[in-house]
């Protein structure tokens, strides 16, 4: 059995891109209809959470792995790769 190997980058020092990339992401997913605004509220409040002291870093990506995986059950990964990569490309420095 053949195993696909993914790896996931952050860029937590801002060389690369500023902002938190995956909120962002997100956001942009929602204008183009991929997720949901109540989605994107669920991963904002994650956000916020951080902000006010409430979750550390580490709780936030655990938080936001988890909620991401439960936004997009079901739905076509293809859709969300040629979303992001054409995010990704606009946005790059």
């Amino acid at each position: 059995m053949k195993i696909k190997k993914s790896v996931l980058f952050f860029d937590i020092d801002n060389t690369c891109y500023n902002g938190f990339t995956p909120l962002e992401l997100a956001i942009d997913e929602c204008k183009n209809g991929l997720i949901l605004r109540s989605d994107l509220a669920i991963l904002q409040k994650d956000m916020d959470d951080l902000k006010n002291g409430i979750l550390s870093y580490e709780e936030l990506i655990a938080n936001y792995i988890k909620h991401l995986l439960q936004i997009t059950k079901g739905k076509k990964r293809s859709d969300f790769s040629k979303n992001a990569e054409k995010f990704l490309y606009k946005k790059q420095k």
